[in-house]
C-alpha cells in the first residue's frame, strides 16, 4: 500500500487544470489570498494503509562487497513479468536515488528520470527532474514491446542488490512484476552486462513523446543563495515571492539543506509556470539549476521545483514495494 495512492492523487490532479492565464494576476509583489498560502500545507496521509518501511531504507551506500544473491542461487522461480495484472500499484519501473554528494537544494530532484507503470497499464513518465510529468494509457502491444526491449523475463538472474562500482555517484531502483533491484554506488558484486546496458533513456524519451502532460502538485524547495552574479546574471528578471515572507518555506542558512514543501492546485500552476519560464531562457540562467526568486526586502533565493507523482511519500521521495 502507498502512504500517497494513485486514485486521490489524480483527483488532486485534476484539480491542478487552472488555467496559466491566473499566473498573470498571480505575479506581483503583493502576497496571495490566505486560500493559496494554505498549499504550502503538506496534505496527511492519504493511503491509511501501513508504511512502506523496508521499500523507504536503501542499502547503506559504501564501498563493501555485500554477497549478491540472484533467484538461480536462492531457487526462487523466475520473475512475475506480469505487468498488467490490473493493480493500481506500479509493476514496471525505473526510479533513480540521488547521491549523497549532491548539491545544496538538489537533492530531491535526483529522483528522475523517472519511468513506472501500474497494473493498470498505465504509465507515468518525467524525462529528467525539469521536465513535466506526463501520463499515457499502454496497450496490450505496448507493454509486450517494452517488456521485450527491457528483456523482463530475463531480471530474475540479476541480483536483487548489486553494485555499480562508484565510489559515489547515483544508485537507481528497478522493478519488474514484483521483484525489485537495487543499484546503489559500492564497489562489489555487479549485475549481468546485458541488464546495465538496457536502453532506458530511449524508452522514457519514447514513452515521454507520447504522453500527454499532468497538471497536478508539485515539491520545490527555497533556500537563500551566495550564487557570484560575476560568473552569469543568474537573477536577472527574478520575480518577487507572492506567497508572503519566504523565510515561512526557506532555508537562510546556507549550511542546512532547504525543506522540501508541497504544494498544489494555483499555486502549483504558479511555480511550474516559473520554472517554465527560467527554462526558455526568460528568467536567470538555466545552468545554475535554480529557478530566481527574490524576498521583498530584496534577499536572493534559489527556487527548485519538481512535479510531484502519484507514488511519492509525504516528504516527496518516490516509493516502490519491497521485494515479495
Amino acid at each position: 500500500m502507498f502512504r500517497r495512492g494513485i486514485a486521490p492523487v489524480r483527483a488532486a490532479l485534476r484539480v491542478g487544470g487552472v488555467a496559466l492565464l491566473l499566473l498573470g494576476a498571480c505575479r506581483t509583489s503583493q502576497p496571495l489570498p490566505a486560500e493559496l498560502l494554505d498549499a504550502t500545507t503538506r496534505p496527511p496521509p492519504i493511503d491509511s494503509g501501513a508504511p512502506l518501511d523496508a521499500a523507504v531504507e536503501l542499502p547503506a551506500t559504501d564501498s563493501s562487497t555485500d554477497a549478491a544473491t540472484s533467484d538461480h542461487e536462492a531457487g526462487v522461480q523466475p520473475v512475475d513479468a506480469v505487468i498488467c495484472d490490473g493493480s493500481d500499484e506500479p509493476r514496471l519501473a525505473r526510479v533513480n536515488t540521488p547521491s549523497s554528494r549532491a548539491w545544496r537544494g538538489t537533492a530531491f530532484l535526483g529522483w528522475f528520470p523517472l519511468l513506472y507503470i501500474t497494473g493498470n497499464c498505465d504509465a507515468f513518465v518525467a524525462a529528467d527532474s525539469s521536465s513535466d510529468l506526463r501520463q499515457l494509457h499502454l496497450s496490450d502491444a505496448d507493454i509486450k514491446v517494452l517488456a521485450k526491449e527491457l528483456r523482463v523475463r530475463d531480471w530474475g538472474s540479476v541480483p536483487l542488490n548489486y553494485c555499480n562500482n562508484q565510489i559515489d555517484g547515483d544508485g537507481r531502483v528497478y522493478l519488474a512484476g514484483k521483484r525489485r533491484i537495487t543499484e546503489r554506488a559500492c564497489t562489489g558484486p555487479s549485475a549481468p552486462e546485458w541488464f546495465v546496458s538496457l536502453r532506458w533513456s530511449d524508452e522514457i524519451k519514447a514513452l515521454y513523446a507520447r504522453a500527454a502532460q499532468v497538471k497536478g502538485p508539485v515539491w520545490y524547495t527555497l533556500g537563500v543563495s551566495d550564487f557570484n552574479e560575476g560568473i552569469a546574471p543568474a537573477f536577472r528578471n527574478a520575480e518577487v515571492w507572492p506567497f508572503g515572507n519566504p523565510s515561512a518555506v526557506a532555508s537562510n542558512d546556507l549550511k542546512q539543506e532547504p525543506p522540501v514543501n508541497f504544494a498544489r492546485q494555483r499555486m502549483a500552476e504558479y511555480l511550474r509556470g516559473l520554472r517554465s519560464e527560467w527554462l526558455l531562457g526568460d528568467l536567470g540562467v538555466k545552468a545554475t539549476t535554480f529557478v530566481p526568486v527574490l524576498g521583498e526586502d530584496g534577499v536572493k533565493y534559489e527556487l527548485r521545483v519538481r512535479d510531484a507523482t502519484p507514488i511519492d511519500d509525504d516528504a516527496g521521495v518516490p516509493l516502490m514495494p519491497v521485494q515479495f
